[in-house]
Parts: structure tokens; sequence; C-alpha cells
């Protein structure tokens, strides 16, 4: 029971939050906090200079993929559970920065920026279906301590762009594991192992996984297992950002190299 209150009143904390920066961002830029009178959070100007990839992407888990057809060495070996993960941006500055201040900096109203910056992309991916929204979820004692759930807060906003409706109870976290940062894949494998319950019936239309980072994958495979088990047909993935393989090193070991602070 009281930990059902303090969740309840870190998503209220955590909306006012952001409704606050969201009428203050009307008039700023959310990013270089210059004048900006627009519908909106990002000037111009700091859309042009944000990130973009400049080598070619694998079309299904969405790393690096130097080959003709487009498919990592690791996709080829084994595919994902889903069907396509996307990323709006490489995960590098200021990208990453900007997420890890949404995350352990209690600073929630990045999710408007980042939502606002990703969401043509989001249109682009997904413009020929409609489905729900699933934000990854999070331990509710690591919900607790952080006062909210950073996917949650970006699909939100991506909901209210899109129209898309969001459900964050369709699954849930049920092993407050270790955080996934250095560790290799087996070892990121094994610690998200009966990590995941579905606790509701599935929707019978596509259902998008929302993050902010996609690393090695894992998570999102983990999720995405426990949906197709509860007999979801068609699961894609979206993030804010991806972190590429770096050529001579292993996914798993490229990943951990991005997610070192």
């Amino acid at each position: 029971m009281i930990q059902d209150t303090i969740l309840t009143l870190a998503r209220a904390l955590s909306t006012q939050s952001i409704s606050m920066v969201d009428k203050w961002a009307n008039q700023h830029c959310l990013l270089c906090r210059g004048a900006h009178p627009s519908d909106t959070s990002v000037c111009s100007g700091c859309q042009a200079d944000w990130p973009r990839f400049s080598t070619p992407l694998c079309r299904i888990c969405g790393d690096q993929a130097l080959t003709e057809d487009r498919i990592c060495d690791n996709c080829d070996r084994q595919r994902p559970p889903y069907i396509r993960a996307s990323a709006a941006f490489p995960y590098t500055f200021p990208v990453k920065e900007a997420i890890l201040r949404m995350k352990f900096s209690r600073q929630p109203e990045w999710a408007i920026a980042l939502a606002d910056l990703a969401y043509p992309c989001f249109e682009a991916r997904f413009d020929q279906l409609h489905g729900m929204l699933l934000p990854v979820p999070l331990h509710p004692r690591r919900r607790a301590r952080r006062g909210y759930n950073q996917a949650a807060l970006i699909a939100r906003q991506l909901s209210l762009r899109s129209g898309w409706p969001v459900n964050e109870t369709l699954c849930r976290r049920v092993r407050n594991t270790p955080h996934q940062a250095r560790l290799d894949l087996q070892a990121r494998k094994s610690n998200l192992s009966r990590s995941f319950e579905v606790c509701a019936p599935v929707p019978d239309c596509p259902v998008i996984i929302i993050d902010d980072v996609v690393t090695s994958g894992s998570t999102v495979s983990a999720i995405s297992q426990v949906l197709q088990g509860a007999g979801c047909e068609a699961i894609h993935v979206f993030s804010i950002a991806r972190a590429l393989s770096e050529p001579g090193l292993s996914q798993a070991d490229s990943s951990s190299a991005n997610e070192q602070t």
C-alpha cells in the first residue's frame, strides 16, 4: 500500500513538472534556452545541429550493418523476437547527455525535447501502422527512487503527437535486476531472465516497445519474448537513441563502453 502511494505521488509530480516546463517551452527552446515562440520545444537551429546516423544500419535491429543486404552479423546468426528496431539518433553527444540528465539528474522535462526531436523519425517509420505504445517497464523500487519511468514519459509525449494509445500496465518488471552497464552479452541475457511478465491480454494490433536508448538490445528482446509467448504477433521497437557497435568490438562490449559514465 505504501509503495503504491509512493508510485502514485511520483507519477503526479513528474506529470506536473512536465506540464510546467511544457508551458515554459512554448516560449523558449529547451536546449539552448533561447526565445522560441513555437508549438515545438526545440528551436530550428538546435534541430539542425542534432546528430544523425552516418553509417548504414541493420534493417532489423538498427545496429551498424556494413553488408549489402543491411543485416548485421548478430541478426544474421539469430533473428531477434521483434520485427524491427528503429532509433531516431545515435547515442552520442549531446543525445547521450540529455538522456542521462533525464534518467539520473531528476530532469524529466527532457522527455519533451527528445520526443519533439524524435517524432519525425517515429512518424516516418510507423506512418503505415496503427498500434499501441508500450514503454519499457521499470521495477517499482527503481521507479520510486527515480520518481518516474523515463520510457513512459517519452511514450506519453509520442502519444500526444501521434494519437496512439499508451499502455503502461500490459507488461511489468518482476525482478529488480542490476544495471546492464558493464555486463557482457551473456550476462545481460541472464540478468534479464524471467524479469518481465505480461499481466493483461495482448491487443490485436501492433505493439511498439518504447525506450530511451537501446544498447545490446537484451532488454527489448526479453520483453518481446514474453509478448510473443502471450500471443502478440507484431512487435516493433522504437528508441530515442541507439548505441552502435564499434569496429573490432562485439555488440555487448561496444554497448558497455557506451554505457559507462
